[in-house]
């Protein structure tokens, strides 16, 4: 018991020195990010929470187990829809879960989805009963324990086993890897690999639940408890802690506990979450009056990038620590959208549209809430702009410009209306204020017996959209942004009339924007404008790109606007992004990168304001408050923020189905050419909630594309056929960059598009044309010899051949008809050639408008060459109708004057069937179905008038 005693004091001891650096800062406002039921699609209720090594959170909630990846949600359900009380990650980065339906664990499929593997089984019959596991935690030799009320069970990863008690322990509470509970009878027993012992006893601690215990400079732990506040341990030795915050708590019951860095993070029943220094004084206190819409935490934990989780009766967040900026917002939006900040005479002072407001404020006091400003009633209504000029407090206003005392009265010293801003002008070593108003620009002069007092307006210049800079040879720049002018100008001594001005626009070198703007970099001259930074040439009177300055800035080149925080470190902002810079000799490195993504913190859009506050630091205006840049948190931002991976899930459509694929960094994978709506659904717990900044790179043989966005759901264009390397690089809220994301997809060539069906549908196509050359060649002539033997046996019956010069004659008869079949045939040939390659250009036709690109231009042009080379332009049916006619006894004339009122389509059928053609042959010639064909010939028999015992086909073939 010595050595535990003596082991833990040790520990506490260690993290006393570690942290005591960290107590020794000043306190940083907690940046605070929620997530309620319309977000994650569960229960309100959520009551534990665990963190797996591979990036994802998990949540025990009252509809089963939430999963969060950082931008997806999904909720598991238990066989009997039981709500999950407690989950733990174990280190094999297996998850388990209690419930009152028993304890079990979860495996994630290749589907990425979680399957529930139950344990019930193991357990010893009877225990479980339907009692609900409320804690699950790991022992350092990795046996499992599962804890409900009055139930303790052990799984050793093959049975599980009851824990022996005498008396029931309460929940079991974690301190340096051992595990702690308080006991009836004032005892804390910890629970070792041989059961409970006792640890420490005290009186005080009799009907004390303790809620945690963590450690504690020069004792050995601190301990909290339900409803009877902290205590303190040490060696046997338990005392009460009587800190400032003891009674609060006590009021509000401590349901958990951590610790971390110096401070305590103590979650409550009825308060939210309270933030305690080491000397338990409050520092800040998390609630449903400013973030929070309950009050009930009911779990707190640190995931690896030190964000502290909570889950809550309503809803879930964390508390992101020790961030760059601190926004401090006015959720009672009593203050307004703020302009101006001021620090004079140890009170703090708000210019905004509501007015000026002040509180006091010394060094050291850290600025949470907004609750203690007052405002000046004098001031009220729109207040734009604040100036501590020798030791004095200006105040541009709607009404006019004030002069603020160290006592908060008010003097009124000029009525023109709305002063914008104010530029220090010096003059023969006195100092001018040179401010900007609603029309004028109007000139102040400190009296040494009244301060600060009117002195002049600028004549000329009476413009309401005027910016003004002063550069270091006290020249005043004025730009007009409605006249695209831009003016450099002196003034007499009466510093009312200019002696000398300059003008540019356009022709010199002016952005021609209506946007630019003017600042000051090192007392030089600067507009700002959507193509980058420009600067005034002195050796040309001209105004010329600042390449110099637009290399240092990169992609912010084209900020709206430049502010300077120290020597060589700029502020800039650009559209909701502001970034923090330091330019070196040959480089430039950024110290702070964000983004305004949230919807409740914002920049004041066209009067964005960042001030330095001397011994106070930096300051951001917002429209509801103000972000606190702390400086002990300012770094190079991160190259290698590897802490969170990169999550892809890859999501395609292919014939109406949609699949999903997780795809690990650095594969490949094989994509069918049909795909449709690729999309790759990006997240990681580096920014939970919030979203990131990426960038992805496709780049293959032909085609590269750069896709860059705000959004976590890349859509990528339809790719061709070929192999692709993706590559996705992405930052978080703070602009740390994420370990980048590599992927190569291979989109596979369609079957119609490649070599081998082009050349078959190429052979088929001629052997097709060969084919049916062939049948009507054979077709024809079996016609031809039919008729030759008819007429030989009329020549024998009427005994013609007795004279040889009518033997000669049909001779060249019988020539001439052979020649007349032999081209009525040709002819009969190239209609069906025709009639067959038609048909193949117009399916042709057909499939390349379908697949459009997908078909390339140079198989498509060579197969329809190749057809249109081979189709006859003469007309083909007159050639074949002549010669028909010459073979047949002018059969068609004969036709067509026996039947007068039988058309032409009509007379080709007849012709057809004089050939002996079946309806089947006759089909594809006329370029109908075989029915068709037949329907024809009905109708042809109604024209001509035959009775039903007249073949029509052995009519034409005798006629």
């Amino acid at each position: 018991m010595e050595r535990v005693r003596f082991w833990l004091l040790s520990t506490v001891i260690c993290f006393t020195i570690t942290n005591s650096l960290h107590a020794l800062n000043s306190f940083v406002v907690p940046q605070v990010k929620t997530f309620y039921k319309h977000n994650y699609q569960a229960s309100n209720r959520n009551w534990s929470i665990a963190h797996s090594k591979d990036g994802y959170l998990y949540i025990g909630n009252n509809s089963g187990l939430l999963c969060f990846d950082g931008y997806n949600w999904k909720t598991y359900t238990l066989p009997r829809y039981s709500k999950v009380r407690s989950v733990f990650v174990s280190s094999s980065d297996k998850v388990f879960t209690g419930s009152s339906e028993g304890i079990g664990y979860w495996s994630r499929s290749v589907a990425d989805s979680l399957v529930y593997h139950s344990l019930n089984n193991k357990v010893p019959n009877g225990i479980l009963g339907n009692k609900e596991i409320w804690r699950i935690f790991e022992m350092s030799n990795g046996h499992i324990i599962f804890q409900g009320f009055n139930l303790l069970l052990k799984f050793d990863g093959t049975q599980i086993s009851e824990i022996q008690h005498e008396t029931a322990p309460h929940l079991l509470v974690e301190f340096s890897s051992k595990l702690f509970s308080s006991s009836y009878g004032g005892k804390i027993l910890e629970l070792t690999n041989y059961g409970l012992i006792n640890y420490v006893s005290s009186p005080l601690l009799s009907d004390v639940r303790i809620t945690s215990m963590l450690p504690f400079k020069g004792k050995s732990a601190l301990i909290t408890s339900l409803k009877n506040g902290l205590y303190l341990t040490d060696n046997d030795k338990v005392e009460r802690w009587n800190c400032e915050a003891n009674e609060i708590l006590k009021k509000a019951g401590i349901n958990c506990a951590v610790y971390h860095n110096g401070y305590y993070y103590i979650g409550t029943v009825h308060s939210g979450i309270y933030i305690l220094n080491e000397q338990g004084q409050i520092q800040y206190n998390i609630n449903s009056e400013n973030y929070l819409q309950d009050n009930t935490i009911q779990s707190l934990s640190f995931d690896k990038n030190n964000r502290l989780w909570f889950t809550m009766s309503v809803g879930l967040g964390y508390l992101e620590l020790n961030t760059p900026i601190s926004f401090i917002i006015d959720h009672k939006r009593k203050i307004g959208a703020i302009h101006d900040v001021a620090y004079f005479n140890n009170k703090l002072y708000l210019a905004t549209n509501k007015g000026v407001f002040v509180k006091p404020h010394f060094k050291g006091d850290v600025l949470s809430s907004f609750d203690d400003f007052k405002p000046i009633t004098t001031l009220k209504g729109l207040a734009w702009s604040l100036k501590l000029a020798n030791n004095q407090l200006l105040c541009g206003h709607n009404n006019g410009t004030f002069l603020i005392n160290k006592e908060d009265q008010i003097t009124k010293i000029s009525t023109i209306a709305g002063g914008r801003s104010f530029h220090e002008l010096m003059v023969d070593g006195k100092l001018f204020l040179v401010q900007t108003s609603y029309k004028q620009l109007v000139v102040f002069e400190d009296s040494p017996i009244k301060g600060w007092q009117y002195k002049s307006v600028i004549e000329g210049f009476d413009d309401p959209t005027m910016k003004v800079t002063i550069d270091y040879k006290n020249q005043i720049w004025v730009l007009n942004n409605n006249q695209q002018e831009l003016f450099r100008l002196r003034l007499q001594n009466n510093m009312k009339v200019p002696y000398r001005y300059n003008m540019y626009d356009d022709k010199n070198g002016l952005p021609n924007e209506s946007k630019i703007q003017l600042f000051d970099y090192k007392k030089r001259v600067i507009i700002t404008s959507t193509k980058g930074t420009y600067t005034y040439d002195e050796l040309n009177d001209s105004i010329v790109s600042y390449n110099k300055l637009n290399g240092y800035l990169k992609r912010f080149q084209n900020s709206k606007k430049i502010f300077q925080y120290r020597k060589d470190i700029f502020w800039l902002l650009k559209e909701r992004e502001i970034a923090l810079i330091q330019f070196k000799s040959k480089e430039s490195k950024t110290l702070v990168n964000y983004s305004f993504n949230e919807p409740f913190v914002s920049l004041v859009e066209n009067y964005e304001n960042i001030v330095n506050l001397p011994n106070l630091g930096t300051v951001i205006c917002l429209e509801n408050g103000l972000g606190i840049v702390n400086d002990k948190n300012l770094g190079e931002v991160s190259d290698n923020n590897n802490v969170y991976p990169l999550k892809v899930k890859l999501k395609y459509n292919l014939r109406d189905k949609e699949f999903l694929n997780i795809v690990e960094a650095n594969s490949e994978i094989n994509f069918p050419y049909k795909y449709e709506n690729l999309t790759l659904d990006v997240a990681s717990l580096s920014s939970p909630g919030k979203k990131l900044t990426t960038n992805c790179v496709i780049k293959g043989k032909q085609d590269s594309l750069f896709i860059s966005q705000t959004v976590q759901q890349i859509l990528i264009p339809k790719l061709k056929s070929g192999k692709y390397q993706i590559k996705i690089l992405a930052k978080d809220s703070w602009g740390n960059s994420i370990q980048p994301y590599l992927l190569t997809i291979n989109v596979l060539k369609p079957f119609w598009l490649s070599a081998q069906f082009i050349g078959l549908v190429f052979v088929l196509s001629i052997i097709l044309i060969i084919f049916v050359a062939i049948r009507f060649s054979k077709n024809i002539q079996s016609v031809i010899h039919s008729k030759e033997y008819k007429k030989e046996i009329a020549i024998l019956q009427n005994g013609a051949q007795t004279e040889v010069f009518e033997e000669e004659k049909r001779d060249m008869q019988q020539v001439i008809s052979s020649q007349n079949n032999h081209i009525a045939t040709e002819a009969l040939n190239n209609i069906r050639n025709k009639e067959v390659l038609n048909t193949i250009m117009s399916e042709l036709k057909a499939q390349k408008e379908k697949l459009g690109a997908r078909y390339p231009d140079k198989y498509y042009s060579k197969i329809v060459d190749l057809i249109q080379s081979n189709i006859h332009t003469e007309d083909d049916w007159k050639v074949f109708e002549d010669h028909f006619d010459k073979a047949n006894g002018m059969f068609v004339a004969r036709l067509k004057k026996e039947f007068p009122n039988l058309t032409s389509r009509d007379v080709r059928l007849c012709a057809y069937l004089k050939m002996n053609l079946s309806s089947k042959e006759i089909a594809p010639l006329l370029g109908i179905s075989e029915r068709s064909v037949e329907v024809h010939r009905y109708r042809m028999r109604k024209k001509m008038d035959f009775p039903a015992d007249i073949n029509l086909a052995d009519f034409m073939i005798s006629f």
